[in-house]
């Protein structure tokens, strides 16, 4: 009988670590994340942080646009002379990208975050709204967790966000 309560307790205090360590582990992916879109938002040019955008990026870690007619490939420094474009030019003079949403998997030194965004940019046309889900996978690297890679969708006329990736779905 001893041997059984010993071997309960030890499996449960087993089973206690794997949870917290699993916890800790989704709360440094989403500190990653959460840096990821505060470098995407400026209110003005002066407190943009794109050039930071490589700090949660492995050094190959690609961007995916995958709404249009066929996908849009970047490198981070790509992504990031993209912007600086789009910023030169006045299409866009802020930029507010808002998590409606996310779900994180965790496995090891793996994981997969899907993210449902609000993006709001003003610029010379004036202000556009759009919303869609971010597929990041990140890597635990050296310690810090860096993406690999992030494929993001937007709603379109006949593409809408499921319910069950926004806030509060079960």
């Amino acid at each position: 009988m001893k041997l059984i309560r010993y071997l309960f307790i030890v499996l449960f205090s087993s089973l206690s670590f794997v949870c917290v360590g699993q916890q800790g582990e989704e709360q440094d992916v989403g500190k990653t994340i959460d840096r990821f879109l505060s470098y995407l938002s400026f209110a003005d040019t002066a407190s943009w942080q794109i050039d930071r955008l490589s700090d949660v990026f492995t050094e190959d870690g690609k961007l995916v646009a995958n709404f249009g007619r066929k996908p849009l490939v970047f490198t981070v420094s790509q992504y990031i002379e993209s912007v600086r474009r789009n910023v030169k030019s006045g299409q866009v003079q802020t930029s507010a990208e808002t998590e409606l949403a996310r779900k994180t998997d965790v496995f090891g030194k793996i994981a997969q975050v899907l993210s449902t965004y609000e993006l709001t940019i003003t610029g010379k046309d004036g202000k556009v709204v759009r919303r869609g889900i971010n597929a990041i996978q990140l890597i635990k690297q050296d310690g810090k967790w860096l993406i690999a890679s992030l494929i993001w969708d937007r709603e379109n006329d006949t593409l809408k966000l499921p319910q069950k990736y926004l806030r509060g779905a079960d």
